[in-house]
């Protein structure tokens, strides 16, 4: 009878341990996850800025290729 207790303390000890590991590491991986997630964030926020330059770079080039057309075309009148 005695051996049964002492089996079932010891089922009941290995189970809180095996829930304590297995919270601290569920723990550990949703603080990765959240980290990741910030790091997401700030990479897209990046990207929307890397966006807007370019948009913002195509569009002086834009209008440059057409200045330098219009100098081109003022330029063969005046020839």
């Amino acid at each position: 009878m005695i051996y049964y207790i002492g089996a079932c303390v010891a089922v009941i000890i290995f189970i809180i341990v095996w829930y304590l590991i297995r919270r601290k590491h569920i723990n550990a991986v949703s603080k990765h996850l959240d980290e990741l997630n910030v790091k997401h964030k700030k990479l897209l926020e990046e990207i929307e800025i890397d966006q807007h330059m370019y948009d913002d770079l195509s569009k002086k080039i834009s209008d440059s290729k057409v200045k330098l057309a219009q100098l081109d075309s003022e330029r063969a009148v005046n020839i």
